[in-house]
């Protein structure tokens, strides 16, 4: 550990096949790419494509073109779901084919880069207006299949995580799974503390201001309510865990106005869980060894069995870490495997699990250009393909509230397996280093970066330089602890992502601002899921080779 790699990143070179989604403002799914139909999928990405086969390729995907839900789902008649998708299945095969293209013109019957590939479509209908996605995703649905997956999303009434505020009323709403519906929170004896509790779990830093809503009379059968066991209400535990479901005789629901940095309201990715640690590390400035449990959300990310970045655990199936950990000679998501719950870089029974799907961000201006010297939105989430099992070794990280602000000196702690020096081998026990945050001002200063530093970066280190991150630790957490919340936690602060050399003077480690990017997070997980969702019911379909071929 020293600082990244040298200017652009920290990292081995690397590109996954995965989901690309746009820039990390509010509706974080707009990307900067406005061109429409198929004219910038590059010759050279579709003889990849026809090259590699489907037996080595767990589930690929790829961004072709995406814009206005508006634009791309004109032709949808009724609205009865929530995705908006149209499926266009490709196939090589050398079949005679005698059916008449023009029956398919509605469905934008299309050449795929001039080499014959006919296609046939399905069209689902959509229900709102959002944002639209076009996705090539490569599977196992025979041999060299491919389908284009056009889809719309939206902001639903289930969201991923089962707490939430509403932002129209401000009431309290809590997911019971067992009958998948949503209950609004009865008032209870002790509403200051169940606020509070309930803000800290959404994310956010504090209540502003609580109160009671009067309700109409329940239906008597106990479905839209819930009531709290106010002796089993704490600070760590999770709310659901005091909830019963009721009828509010009291005819009152609790009403929130939870306070973060800049006054924005957004349901977070948090659980009540995160940021813990069952052991505690040394407080010492440099990069040390660090001891077993300490960071328990790091994790290692290897390519066929060698190193290439840091991630961080937030939840029990995802992963962040920086999106130039996946540049494009990393091609298989299927060869990516995460090692975790260890600081040993080649631990005897190491815990390891599989990707399911890279998503990157499509603003990433080196995956445009190359040339591009802007690095800008270094972000990525993996998807797992089984969920973890936490233990006091494998534990996730709190996010940070919306638009949480970074204090000018405030340290925080870098985490990773990154060589020791710039020109020095990779650490076999993880290392960690405390460096205090720079501010904004100070990093963009001719003496530093000469204004590279942009909104969605900020810089940590010593003016002298000697701690740092470095090769091999990009894509690692910058985490820093909790002081305003009542329950002692981590939040991830930063990513690794880039810097001049490693630990030198002035030239301190440059890391990817997540508080900026939390739309975009949830956005590109909750597609992801989508997706997921709508491929295995094609893969599963019985008539989708048949429909595939014809």
């Amino acid at each position: 550990m020293a600082t990244m790699a040298t200017i652009a990143s920290r990292t081995p070179m690397v590109t996954p096949i995965s989901i690309n989604l746009g820039p990390e403002e509010s509706d974080g799914v707009v990307a900067a790419d406005r061109r429409t139909g198929m004219e910038h999928w590059t010759d050279r990405r579709v003889e990849l494509l026809q090259r590699n086969s489907t037996e080595d390729l767990k589930e690929i995907i790829f961004v072709i073109n995406e814009g206005q839900c508006s634009t791309c789902c004109k032709k949808t008649q009724r609205c009865n779901m929530a995705l908006c998708f149209f499926v266009h299945f490709f196939s090589d095969f050398d079949d005679n084919d005698d059916d008449d293209d023009d029956d398919h013109d509605d469905c934008g019957l299309v050449k795929l880069m001039n080499r014959g590939i006919s296609l046939t479509c399905v069209l689902t209908p959509c229900r709102v207006i959002g944002v639209c996605v076009t996705l090539m995703t490569l599977g196992a649905i025979g041999a060299a299949v491919w389908a284009v997956v056009t889809f719309c999303t939206m902001e639903e009434d289930t969201g991923l995580y089962d707490v939430q505020v509403n932002s129209a009323d401000q009431r309290l709403r809590v997911f019971d799974s067992a009958q998948r519906r949503w209950r609004q929170v009865c008032s209870s004896s002790d509403n200051e503390l169940l606020a509070s509790i309930s803000c800290e779990e959404v994310g956010f830093i504090s209540v502003v201001n609580y109160s009671v809503t009067s309700v109409p009379e329940a239906s008597g059968d106990g479905g839209e309510f819930f009531c709290v066991r106010q002796q089993e209400l704490s600070y760590g535990k999770k709310i659901k865990d005091s909830l019963f479901p009721c009828d509010c005789e009291s005819r009152e629901v609790l009403t929130l106005l939870c306070q973060v940095y800049l006054d924005h309201k957004l349901p977070l990715l948090y659980s009540a869980d995160c940021g813990r640690r069952s052991f505690a590390a040394d407080r010492i400035v440099g990069g040390v060894d660090a001891r077993q449990g300490s960071w328990p959300w790091q994790v290692r990310l290897e390519y066929d069995g060698v190193h290439q970045c840091g991630g961080t655990i937030i939840s029990n199936r995802w992963i962040v870490s920086a999106a130039h950990c996946f540049r494009e000679r990393y091609r298989f998501v299927n060869r990516w495997r995460v090692q975790l719950g260890s600081i040993y870089s080649k631990p005897v029974n190491a815990n390891v699990a599989e990707v399911n799907t890279i998503v990157y961000h499509s603003s990433y201006l080196p995956f445009v250009d190359a040339s591009i010297d802007d690095n800008s939105r270094d972000i990525a989430v993996l998807a797992l393909t089984q969920p973890l099992t936490f233990n006091e070794y494998i534990q996730p990280i709190c996010l940070p509230a919306y638009g949480q602000r970074l204090i000018d000196g405030q340290m925080g702690i870098v985490t990773g397996w990154g060589n020791v020096d710039y020109y020095g081998i990779q650490a076999d026990i993880l290392q960690e280093a405390h460096v205090p945050i720079i501010s904004d001002t100070v990093c963009n200063s001719p003496d530093y970066y000469d204004n590279q530093i942009t909104t969605s970066m900020f810089c940590a280190g010593y003016e002298k330089g000697g701690t740092d991150a470095c090769q091999g630790d990009s894509g690692g957490p910058f985490v820093a602890e909790d002081c305003l919340s009542k329950t002692r936690r981590y939040r991830l602060l930063g990513v690794v992502s880039w810097g001049i050399g490693c630990a030198m003077a002035k030239k301190p480690g440059v890391y990817t601002r997540v508080s900026r990017f939390l739309p975009w997070i949830s956005t590109a997980m909750r597609m992801c899921l989508k997706m997921s969702a709508l491929l295995q019911n094609y893969h599963n379909s019985p008539g989708l080779h048949k429909m595939a071929r014809t």
